[in-house]
């Protein structure tokens, strides 16, 4: 397909008005509708944005389709909304480069610019994908849409997955609106959401009979409120309802830990008489009734497993409740090589380790180095300090056992609770989630806010309550429908004694809706191309007719 023009039909105002611009206007749209998006996303939730701001998208896309290059002037669009949007939703990374400024301060524009601008190339290809199918503004709006989808779905998985801040995000923080989730998973609801946002830019990019002006109006609505009808009617009546006497009760440490003192030889002992004190102080005085405690990630600044004087001060200070713990471990192999673990603990009463879960979905650049000789010859390493980083665990559905009725419980680290397929089913089933984490790195930025978002969409899929606990925040308690029974606020030391909710049965529609969505994209995107192949030959044989 030729990237030069072909236009019959006259241009619509809004599209007239932006094709005229200069270079600079319509690279500043796109940019700023891009940035502006964000705050669509945790904390703000001003969802209503995307109505306004992907129709921003769509326009730019089609005033580069006036142009002479169409096909590149909408990748270039495309990538400016995507760089927009990743750089103000994802700043935050660039705090962690600053906890160790004097070796990681040099990164820090790779980390603030550089991975938003990997990840805008997805939706640069999709806008130049839909520019390249479509051969009239309906057309190329569709194709749009497929190609955005299908785009998501690819930054989910490719080179390990980066599923953070998609679309189906902004919804975590309305109860009702989440439930779709349920019905949907992430890909589905990224597609449910990129259709609502989307249908309103007909009014923007063509001309349109009144009927089609309503529908691009009335359809979204009257999709929306299906969207919160549902979500009414899958949540309980009465709120959270009434508690099981019988339910485990779990304590939630939020030690609130500063992320340049976790690691100094000298604050050891105090970091762990500081999670002792905690442990002890929740709530009522004492243990009786908790079955469970939890601790953050990477506790304890020391191999725990191989400290037999804290295991033992632990004993003293559960009372007879079990700790599950983020923790590090190593391993020691032939001549002396060491392998490390990112790991999860199951610490029985008396200080016996029960069980050990590794984490398997570790963090590029974080806590291993793609490409590792090629990046510590030039001077990269990981966040960590660990040589050689972590080690991924072989077990992708890693459970535990903990607490006097043997709970079984499924542990995820950090951001493996954005990722799907790490639940077990069937008879293996877990009571719930126990999402240990580490967000320091962030301080208080919107990142905490965003990872806490993603675990109560993930509790809203998997119908499993999670118990999240996070060194400096936010900790918290969160039922099967996703919604925030406990929190500890951001920065701040606590701890919580909770009664675990119940678990809902599995929703199926994920695994339903998922292919559903990704099949429907492909096909949108084969008739758009099947459409403008029809438009062209029809073209040719009225010219030699």
């Amino acid at each position: 397909m030729s990237l030069t023009a072909t236009r019959s039909a006259p241009l619509v105002p809004p599209v007239r008005i932006l094709a005229g611009q200069g270079r600079f206007v319509r690279a500043l749209v796109p940019l700023l509708a891009g940035a502006l998006l964000a705050l669509a996303l945790a904390p703000a939730f001003a969802w209503p944005l995307i109505f306004l701001c992907w129709p921003l998208l769509a326009l730019s896309i089609e005033a580069s389709a006036a142009g002479p290059r169409p096909v590149r002037a909408a990748a270039l669009a495309g990538w400016l909304f995507g760089f927009g949007y990743f750089v103000a939703g994802l700043f935050w990374i660039g705090e962690a480069f600053l906890v160790d400024a004097e070796r990681f301060a040099i990164l820090l524009p790779v980390a603030v610019a550089g991975l938003p601008a990997g990840l805008a190339l997805f939706w640069g290809a999709a806008a130049g994908l839909a520019a390249w199918a479509g051969r009239t503004p309906a057309m190329r709006l569709a194709a749009l849409w497929g190609a955005l989808v299908l785009a998501e779905a690819l930054r989910m998985r490719i080179l390990t997955g980066f599923p953070w801040n998609l679309p189906a995000h902004v919804w975590a923080g309305s109860d009702p609106m989440m439930q779709t989730a349920a019905l949907l998973g992430l890909d589905g609801l990224t597609a449910w959401t990129l259709g609502l946002a989307l249908l309103p830019a007909l009014l923007l990019v063509a001309e349109a009979s009144p009927a089609r002006r309503a529908a691009a109006l009335l359809l979204p609505a009257l999709l929306l409120g299906a969207q919160a009808g549902f979500g009414y009617w899958r949540l309980p009546a009465g709120g959270a309802g009434a508690a099981d006497p019988d339910a485990p009760v779990v304590r939630i440490v939020q030690p609130n830990i500063p992320q340049k003192m976790k690691w100094a030889p000298e604050q050891r002992r105090q970091i762990f008489a500081q999670y002792l004190d905690a442990t002890r102080g929740a709530g009522a005085p004492g243990f009786e009734g908790v079955d469970m405690v939890v601790w953050p990630e990477s506790a304890l600044p020391f191999l725990l497993d191989r400290t037999p004087e804290a295991l033992e001060a632990i004993a003293a200070t559960l009372g007879g409740a079990w700790l599950v713990t983020g923790q590090q471990r190593m391993e020691e192999g032939a001549d002396d090589v060491r392998t490390f673990f990112n790991s999860v603990m199951s610490i029985a009463p008396d200080g016996r380790i029960a069980a050990v879960y590794d984490k398997a979905h570790l963090v590029p650049f974080g806590e291993y180095l793609p490409l590792q000789p090629l990046m510590e010859a030039i001077g990269i390493t990981q966040l960590t300090g660990i040589r050689g980083g972590f080690t991924p665990g072989g077990d992708r559905q890693g459970l535990l056992r903990a607490g006097s009725s043997q709970t079984l419980v499924a542990p995820l680290v950090c951001y493996e609770i954005l990722f799907g397929g790490r639940i077990a089913s069937g008879q293996d089933r877990p009571r719930a989630i126990v999402n240990v984490t580490n967000d320091a790195w962030f301080g208080t930025t919107t990142g905490p806010y965003q990872h806490l978002a993603a675990a109560r969409l993930r509790a809203v899929i998997e119908g499993l309550p999670v118990v999240r606990a996070a060194n400096t925040g936010v900790s918290a308690l969160i039922d099967s429908h996703g919604r925030l029974r406990a929190a500890i606020p951001l920065a701040t030391a606590g701890a919580r004694d909770v009664a675990l909710p119940p678990a809902l049965p599995r929703p199926a529609g994920p695994a339903v809706a998922v292919p559903a969505a990704l099949a429907a994209a492909l096909v949108v995107i084969g008739l758009a191309v099947l459409r403008g192949h029809q438009r062209r030959t029809s073209r040719r044989m009225q010219k030699h007719a």
